[in-house]
């Protein structure tokens, strides 16, 4: 992938289903499929988790150069 490769981030607001509880860092299916997705369609994939953002939430500007909201 280039430079000029799009990015999607999936933010992981985590899951209490029980196929996806046990002992982190279990990632939800639905969270891999939606990056696999991501993957096919050409982007490269960014995760980051909810308790991330919590604890610092202009980590998105800084990684991604934007002011997202």
């Amino acid at each position: 992938m280039t430079s000029d490769t799009p990015e999607a981030w999936i933010v992981d607001g985590y899951v209490d289903e029980p196929a996806c509880l046990g002992v982190s860092p279990y990632i939800s299916p639905n969270i891999r499929a939606a990056a696999g997705v991501c993957t096919e369609a050409g982007y490269r994939v960014r995760y980051l988790t909810i308790d991330q953002l919590r604890v610092d939430s202009s980590c998105l500007h800084r990684w991604t150069g934007r002011l997202l909201w």
